[in-house]
């Protein structure tokens, strides 16, 4: 049945039935150039100081990352490092309550917002009171 696009009640059909043979058929995925490894505060850790996310992250020369958590209850963005280069990355320091945290990192490619990954599994960590 062929149908117009934009009338789906103007149609018609074939007078025979054809048969289509596909063959040599490839398929492209377009997959990441970007990686993010979380490093510190250590996943399941228990800490009674602030928070530095530390995260390692690979890819093109300039990234804009941020670290995701639970910090303020609801999962959101908290530090953003805009056009930074690959590397160990200190995120900076969230001064945080005592409380059960999780936590991630997303590193955007600063040139093609299509080439992003997260680190593979978020972490978590525990804050005691000081």
């Amino acid at each position: 049945r062929c149908e117009d696009n934009s009338d789906s009640s103007n149609y018609a059909w074939a007078a025979s039935n054809r048969t289509l043979v596909v063959t040599n058929v490839s398929s492209s995925i377009s997959t990441s150039s970007v990686t993010v490894n979380l490093s510190s505060p250590a996943n399941a850790s228990t800490t009674s100081t602030n928070m530095i996310p530390i995260y390692n992250v690979s890819g093109p020369s300039s990234l804009n990352c941020s670290v995701w958590g639970n910090f303020t209850g609801a999962w959101l963005s908290n530090i953003t490092n805009n056009s930074i280069s690959p590397g160990s990355i200190n995120a900076g320091t969230l001064v945080l309550g005592a409380g059960y945290y999780i936590w991630n990192t997303r590193c955007v490619d600063a040139t093609n917002s299509s080439a992003y990954a997260w680190a593979a599994y978020n972490w978590t960590f525990t804050r005691n009171s000081s």
